[in-house]
């Protein structure tokens, strides 16, 4: 899997936010980031190809050499889905990439699944993958054809460079940070201390992958077509802000106070053999929210062209993980990396917060409008919640309850404190 996340990254190379960010993209410009694009995805494919033979000295399985080389191929395949995809984003046809994007999930999960029950084991994800890119790259050009033409405007190519190396680079950065936590767990605490760690991880940061594939996809092109008028960006961005805030408190509050009973009854079937990932599930249930906070913030700065701002900031992040995760699980627990991690987005947050204030006049009493009313129902909902814990009973059915409850008595407490303006704006936007 860790492979199957960096061949997404790589297959991107920059050029693909490049363009949607760029102010004009004309059929040179486009042709010239194709060309760009299947150059340099040629180059990556031949260096894993030729470096894969080293992957045995690490995982001391010879098949993991044609794992990489076979999934490396999605970088090719992708280069053709580049064209109708970056027209398709920056029109806001957003209904065609998510036909495209489903078809791509079910066509994965088909695979996999009737692969794997056949007994391909690894081999049913290899497959999947590669078939979900193909489907892909099929429709968006199926909704957006056109012709794949070789060009090389040479002032056209220096600019989208300039810019994709930065998102490129900050994506690898990232792709450090979100793995560097899990390679120190499982070496040093083994795979029962990852398989907790990373249970508690998913689900705690669950919200900002939806965010990410619903919400952030749509902004990068929207925050892109009107980067020249910073006034409309930062309220843009406060909205997204503001309703971000409002379901991630409400997912993660909820997973914080049942967590518990999650990992018996859900999770565990009835046992407790998931509890010991009870306390680094609220950690990063925590880190969610803050998390949530982060990414319209860097869909933001990507957006506006200061891509190395976000590449600093995750620089940040991979510096405190790396100085601090090896000796919280040496010497400490898979809950105390749970905290390292907390911290290091919560620098990461302060870090982007400054530059927000100082370019796009976002103030703290913006964000303070936003959060306090948030947090502050959050913490009485929580406190509520613990207060009365004993009152339903440990049960599947008692869990459904409390679920029930929490969310009814957040979006009631939110919406009485609010005045019901926040609900009313997101009925409205729903209808159209």
């Amino acid at each position: 899997m860790i492979m199957v996340n960096l061949m997404r990254l790589l297959s991107d190379v920059g050029i693909n936010n490049a363009a949607v960010q760029r102010k004009e993209l004309n059929d040179e410009a486009l042709n010239t980031a194709f060309t760009l694009k299947l150059l340099i995805g040629t180059v990556i494919y031949l260096i894993l190809y030729g470096l894969s033979g080293f992957a045995i000295h690490f995982f001391d399985d010879p098949n993991v050499v044609t794992v990489i080389r076979l999934l490396a191929l999605t970088i090719i395949i992708n280069t053709f889905a580049f064209i109708p995809c970056t027209r398709l984003s920056r029109e806001l046809r957003l209904k065609e990439i998510v036909i495209a994007e489903t078809a791509n999930t079910l066509a994965s999960s088909l695979i996999a699944v009737a692969m794997a029950v056949n007994g391909f084991k690894f081999w049913s994800i290899v497959a999947g993958f590669i078939v979900s890119n193909t489907v892909f790259a099929v429709i968006v050009n199926c909704y957006c054809p056109g012709r794949f033409v070789f060009a090389m405007n040479r002032e056209i190519a220096k600019d989208l460079l300039k810019y994709g190396s930065s998102v490129l680079l900050a994506g690898l950065v990232s792709f450090a940070v979100y793995n560097v936590d899990n390679l120190v767990v499982g070496s040093v605490g083994g795979s029962s201390q990852l398989g907790y760690y990373g249970l508690a991880f998913n689900w705690g940061s669950m919200v900002c992958g939806i965010m990410s594939a619903v919400v952030l996809s749509v902004l990068f092109p929207t925050f892109s077509r009107m980067q020249e008028d910073k006034g409309k960006m930062k309220q843009a961005y406060l909205d997204v802000l503001q309703y971000t805030a409002i379901f991630s408190v409400l997912w993660n509050l909820t997973l914080f106070c049942v967590a518990d009973r999650f990992l018996i009854h859900v999770l565990g079937k009835g046992t407790d053999k998931w509890l010991p990932a009870l306390d680094s599930l609220r950690i990063f249930c925590i880190y969610g929210v803050v998390r949530s906070l982060i990414e319209p913030t860097n869909t933001l700065l990507m957006a506006s062209g200061n891509a190395r701002l976000v590449l600093k900031s995750g620089a940040l992040v991979a510096l405190i993980e790396l100085l601090f995760i090896y000796p919280a699980i040496r010497f400490g627990s898979i809950t105390v990396v749970s905290i390292v991690v907390l911290l290091a987005f919560v620098s990461q947050l302060f870090l982007l917060r400054k530059y927000i204030v100082h370019s796009y006049g976002v103030t703290f009493k913006d964000i303070a409008k936003i959060m306090v009313p948030v947090v502050g129902v959050a913490v009485a909902v929580g406190g509520l919640y613990f207060l009365g814990n004993g009152v339903v009973v440990n049960s599947l059915s008692g869990l459904l309850i409390v679920v029930t409850a929490v969310c009814s008595l957040y979006l009631v407490v939110y919406g009485w404190f609010t005045h019901w303006q926040h609900y009313s704006r997101i009925f409205k936007l729903l209808l159209r």
